[in-house]
């Protein structure tokens, strides 16, 4: 699946539904302009993101400060960006369940080791 986009290129509106895809705790936390610079920081670090193919994916659990569990599954996407090859990183996106629907909890770039 190719990306079309480098997330600092997004437009307000577009990165609004991203930040509306987070989950309800991440939000109460977060505040959208924080969101942003980190989608700021994410693309300054690995550059701009080319392409996201799916590799795999792992059901677990994601354990809340308040000790409440939530079924997780955490998607692989290898990526080409503008400073990495394919495979030199993987794109993280962890879902869980959320008011009836699902919800992003977390989105990270992690090594090739880290993908298994």
């Amino acid at each position: 699946m190719a990306i079309q986009h480098a997330w600092p290129h997004i437009s307000y509106f577009g990165r609004r539904a991203l930040y509306l895809k987070m989950e309800r705790t991440f939000r109460d936390i977060t505040p959208q302009r924080q969101f942003e610079l980190t989608l700021n920081e994410l693309s300054t670090a690995y550059g701009k993101l080319l392409a996201a193919e799916y590799t795999h994916n792992i059901v677990s659990a994601k354990t809340y400060f308040d000790g409440q569990m939530r079924p997780l599954r955490k998607f692989y996407y290898a990526v080409s960006t503008s400073k990495y090859q394919r495979g030199e990183y993987y794109l993280t996106v962890e879902v869980v369940p959320d008011e009836g629907e699902l919800g992003v909890t977390g989105v990270y770039f992690v090594t090739s080791q880290h993908s298994r």
